[in-house]
Formats: C-alpha cells, structure tokens, sequence
C-alpha cells in the first residue's frame, strides 16, 4: 500500500450509504492515498426503521435534524447508531479499509453523578466539529439530498461568514468516478 499524500480524510455518509459497493470501493481508495481515514455513518435509515418496527414516531426533523422527544426513541436511536458502528467495522474489516469509525452517539460525562450519559447528534454538523483537524471532508448523501445538503454547508458558511471550501458533498453516484 502506497500513500499518496498525508492529508487526514473525513467522510460522514448519510443514513446506510456506508455499506453499499460503491461506498466500500471509494473508501477503500481513500484509506489508501490518505494519511487518516476517519469515517462517521448516519444511521438515518437504520434508526427510522428501528423506531418504526417498535412502533414508535420516527421523530420530527428539524433544523438540526431528528428530534426524539421520549427516552425510548432516543434508547433506540443509540442502539441502531452503535449497531450500525459494528456492522461499518466488519465491512471495513472485510475490505481491508483502514479507518477510525464513529457513529452518531456520544457519551458526555456528568461528572456531579460520575457516569456517562449517550448523547446523539446529526451527523451533518459532525464535519463542523472536525473542520480544523482533517484537510478534506467529504459528505456522502444520496442522489436526492446532494443539492439539499450542499446548501446546508453553504448556509452555515455565509452565518459563520467564511465558505467552508473544505467540505465535499458527493451523491453515491458520484463516487464511482471520484
């Protein structure tokens, strides 16, 4: 294996556009010409069937994305995320891509009660947390969401007052010849 370049890679795919071939091969490529390869699923999918089969409310979706309003949604969510977290793993175990893998949940330390409590964000504002540490930043959303997504990182450019020409968004489509 030849690295390229050491550029630090982020790429956050909406929903379960991970595990599909085209995903794996770019990543795959990625991991391959980048110094760090770091690698966030959405889980949108799995989390909305979750709560479906549950017999749940998938959760209304704001401008920060899902918003769960019962400890029972946001326990499901938590465990689809993860679920999902495990499965990105084995794939990219199985390919041989070498990359850190998160999910959308973290766990914020109330130190008052000493334990840990899971917290889940939109994994489209994940690459603003990263902006500074990573190079390139890479947003893989559907064919559908591309424009829709695109404005989002526009807009928060023009609010932060600076285009934030770091991040990428990329249909699935697109990856094939990327």
């Amino acid at each position: 294996m030849r690295m390229e370049t050491t550029e630090k890679v982020f790429a956050k795919f909406s929903g379960n556009l991970y595990s599909t071939e085209a995903a794996l091969k770019w990543a795959k490529r990625i991991s391959e010409r980048h110094l760090l390869f770091r690698s966030c699923v959405g889980s949108g999918t799995r989390i909305t069937n979750a709560l479906t089969a549950a017999g749940l409310a998938r959760g209304y979706f704001g401008p920060l994305g899902r918003e769960l309003k019962t400890p029972e949604q946001c326990q499901i969510a938590i465990a689809a995320a993860q679920e999902d977290r495990k499965l990105c793993r084995k794939l990219y175990k199985n390919w041989e891509i070498k990359a850190i893998i998160e999910c959308t949940v973290d766990y914020l330390i109330d130190y008052r009660n000493i334990r840990t409590i899971p917290n889940r964000y939109n994994g489209d504002l994940r690459p603003l947390d990263v902006y500074h540490s990573h190079d390139i930043l890479y947003v893989v959303t559907s064919d559908e969401n591309k424009g829709k997504k695109a404005k989002l990182y526009q807009d928060l450019g023009q609010a932060f007052g600076k285009p934030l020409k770091k991040i990428h968004v990329l249909a699935v489509s697109d990856l094939k010849n990327f």
